[in-house]
Formats: structure tokens, C-alpha cells, sequence
């Protein structure tokens, strides 16, 4: 005979919780409609999980980049879309290679950093011996 949806054997994982936080749940077994521990975590993490948007996107990206420069796409600013922040990179005579974010008017920023730091970034650079200054 078939087994029903509900003879189904169901897969589980487990999580750890601290012994304090276990006796605050086992206060509310039997109450509210709970019967169990597993029904009050369960409702509670799905609560929790309802309040963030499903969707997480990184807060910096970058959207194109060449030996010139990243454009840097930063969701922080005018979200929810974002805004494109221009940094540029420019060599001098001994390989120095001087940035510049144009969005904060500076060499050093959060954008000129999470430039610096992309692979692809890295191996402009190293292909062309320049060293950020």
C-alpha cells in the first residue's frame, strides 16, 4: 500500500539553542495553541524570516570595470536601486597607480576599496606591474 503525504518520513537537520533559551520555550508548550518545542521554534523562525526580504543583494557590486577604472554599483545609496559610483585608476611615471572615487571626492573610500579588492581588479594591475598607491 502506498504511504499518504503524511506517512512520509520527513527530513530533518538540527540546531543547537542554549539551555536558557530551551526553558523559555518549554514555557510556552501547551499554551497559545504550542505542543511543542519544535511548533514554537518553527513559527518563531519563520516569523523572523518574514521580516527580511527574501531577495538579499550585496550592498556593493561591481557593474563594469577595465584598466581605467569600476563602475560600482552601491545599493546604500538612493535605494532600492542604487547608484553607480565611477572610480577611476590612474598610473604615474614609476607605476603608481592613483585612485579616485568620484562620487566621495577622495583617493580612499569604501568604493576605491571594494575596487582594489575585485580579482579581476587585481589582475589588471598585476599584468601591468601597477601598484595602488
Amino acid at each position: 500500500m502506498p504511504k499518504t503525504k503524511a506517512e512520509e518520513p520527513i527530513d530533518y537537520g538540527f540546531v543547537k539553542l542554549p539551555k536558557d533559551l530551551i526553558a523559555e520555550v518549554d514555557a510556552y508548550v501547551g499554551k497559545h495553541g504550542y505542543r511543542s518545542r519544535t511548533e514554537i521554534i518553527k513559527e518563531a523562525i519563520r516569523r523572523l524570516m518574514a521580516t527580511y526580504p527574501r531577495d538579499v543583494k550585496p550592498v556593493l557590486e561591481h557593474y563594469n570595470l577595465d584598466q581605467h577604472g569600476v563602475r560600482v554599483l552601491d545599493r546604500s545609496l538612493n535605494p532600492p536601486n542604487g547608484l553607480i559610483v565611477d572610480v577611476y585608476f590612474k598610473p604615474d611615471a614609476n607605476n603608481r597607480v592613483l585612485t579616485f572615487c568620484e562620487h566621495d571626492q577622495t583617493e580612499r573610500c569604501r568604493h576605491v576599496e571594494f575596487a582594489l579588492d575585485l580579482p579581476e581588479v587585481q589582475k589588471i594591475f598585476h599584468e601591468k606591474g601597477w601598484k595602488p598607491k
